[in-house]
């Protein structure tokens, strides 16, 4: 038998110890002196690393977070914006919608496509009375009790028709009387002409409040004025007994006025 030589006995020497060992690691495993080195050495490389990571991760962490913050924030205030802008629209809307309601109204109640546009022929201001006659009777359709009206003020109302002419009795002639209101303060009296171009503005109480320049609005009471038309407006007032006797001053120049439109009410 031939003898083994050092070389071939170290051989077998090295996969006997291998052999052993994964016998060892597959079932009689338990840390050994290498692992427990190896741990002391990899623990503060370990620990060093977390200490020099961890602030960069949570760095770079935080800057995403507030870049996505910012955007988010940017995103809100263009919402916020479109939101204002629609708040906006709908109260301008519903602002134009009750603004304009009592026009619509107005427009509804007061038809004017059939106004028919008179010019002046005669004035007469005198003790008898203040009148017009204009270029339109019959022949146009006027009738009486149409109301003569110019840049929404009341001139007067038609009191006499001929074929070719009629006759108007103006605001400021003594059969003029008209339930008007105070614009300002909401003061309901009569406005009544007087012959003269200083008419009044009767039976307000004194407990009432008045504003010197405020204008007198028809309010439609009686059926013979329209609503919503200009009478005057206050000149002066002072307290008389238990009412106020006021002094008002027409809007419209009726001595110089040379046509007016006659409408029906």
């Amino acid at each position: 038998m031939q003898e083994l030589g050092l070389k071939d006995w170290c051989v077998r020497f090295f996969f006997i110890f291998l052999f052993c060992f994964m016998i060892n690691r597959l079932f009689f495993f338990s840390p050994g002196m290498a692992e427990l080195s190896s741990s002391y050495v990899l623990y503060p490389i370990l620990r060093v690393q977390r200490f020099f990571t961890d602030p960069i991760t949570r760095y770079f962490t935080q800057k995403s977070n507030l870049a996505a913050l910012h955007q988010d924030i940017a995103k809100l205030v263009l919402e916020k914006d479109d939101l204002q802008a629609q708040v906006i629209r709908l109260e301008t809307t519903l602002n134009f919608e009750q603004c304009s309601q009592e026009i619509r109204d107005y427009a509804t109640k007061y038809d004017f496509s059939g106004q028919q546009l008179a010019q002046v022929l005669l004035r007469s201001f005198d003790d008898a009375g203040h009148f017009y006659w204009v270029d339109a009777g019959l022949n146009k359709g006027i009738s009486c009790n149409m109301i003569a009206v110019y840049k929404n003020n009341i001139i007067g109302r038609v009191i006499h028709v001929d074929p070719l002419y009629s006759k108007i009795a103006l605001i400021t002639d003594k059969r003029c009387k008209i339930t008007a209101m105070c614009a300002q303060t909401k003061s309901v009296g009569i406005y009544e002409g007087n012959n003269s171009f200083a008419p009044g503005f009767d039976f307000v109480p004194h407990y009432e409040t008045l504003q010197v320049g405020d204008l007198l609005i028809s309010t439609g009471q009686g059926l013979v004025y329209p609503q919503g038309f200009a009478v005057g407006k206050i000149l002066n007032f002072h307290i008389q007994d238990v009412a106020y006797k006021v002094t008002v001053q027409p809007l419209i120049d009726i001595k110089q006025l040379d046509f007016v439109y006659l409408i029906a009410v």
